[in-house]
């Protein structure tokens, strides 16, 4: 049993101030996580609109103003993309070392488990569907915005006008999205199969226990 005297002095001090910054610095990029996708989809609809009321229009100068227009949407999402990811990856990070550092140190100090959402959160996700937790996610919905765009501007870019910058931006705005996409999927899966081959195991051994 730990002395109470060590459990509530300043090392207990110290790693309750660490854990409350390092919550606190999660849940401020969530906020800017938020904001990011939400000045995403807002970009993307006002940009989409006025593209739409172009390419209404029906005049040449016109159909070239709504293919620009819809041309932005692609960058800009992945712009916002990364953004996203890095805030994602960075919490994660703080995550790991709340879970494999801190964690420890407290359950050392108080003599028994402390910190234990870490904990909480790998349960939940080994519960979870492998694939489902890899595809559902904002960055995906950030991407898709991308692909979106570009699937509604490929008739416009491809054949009516046929530009050759607008063709290069397409094709290059096209491979960025999918390279980003798969990316994501690849950090993601990373990140979530040894919590799901864990389940498996567990799950094994359960079945097998008489």
């Amino acid at each position: 049993m730990t002395d109470p005297s060590v459990a509530s002095g300043p090392a207990k001090d110290l790693l309750i101030a660490e854990f409350g910054n390092l919550r606190q610095e999660q849940f401020s990029r969530t906020n800017v996580q938020q904001a990011i996708a939400g000045l995403n989809f807002t970009t993307a609809m006002a940009l989409g609109g006025v593209a739409a009321s172009q390419f209404a229009a029906g005049t040449a100068a016109s159909l070239l103003t709504a293919a620009m227009l819809l041309a932005i949407v692609p960058t800009a999402s992945i712009i916002f993309g990364i953004a996203y990811y890095e805030q994602h990856r960075s919490i994660l990070m703080i995550g790991e070392y709340i879970h494999d550092v801190l964690a420890p140190q407290a359950k050392m100090l108080a003599g028994g488990d402390t910190f234990q959402w870490e904990d909480f959160i790998r349960t939940y996700e080994r519960g979870s569907s492998f694939t489902a937790s890899i595809l559902v996610g904002t960055p995906i919905l950030i991407y898709g915005t991308s692909l979106l765009s570009l699937v509604a501007s490929a008739p416009l870019v491809l054949v009516r006008l046929g530009h050759p910058w607008l063709v290069v931006t397409w094709v290059a705005e096209l491979a960025a999205t999918v390279a980003l996409i798969a990316a994501w999927i690849l950090r993601r899966g990373g990140h979530l199969r040894p919590l799901w081959a864990t389940a498996r195991v567990s799950g094994r051994a359960g079945r097998r226990t008489p």
